[in-house]
């Protein structure tokens, strides 16, 4: 999902958490967003959950 989102050119930032995980900052439409999700077979809702959103 990271490499899909940088070849769709919607990182803004990228910085880590305590435990060294990823956490980008992205900005999409919500249409693209829904596409970049459907060939991984991932739930939008389930992800949008976990996201902190401005």
């Amino acid at each position: 999902m990271r490499s899909a989102l940088y070849r769709q050119s919607v990182v803004i930032s990228e910085n880590y958490n305590e435990q060294g995980l990823p956490v980008l900052e992205i900005r999409l439409p919500k249409v693209d967003f829904y596409r970049l999700l459907s060939p991984e077979k991932l739930d939008p809702e389930q992800v949008l959950a976990g996201m902190k959103l401005r």
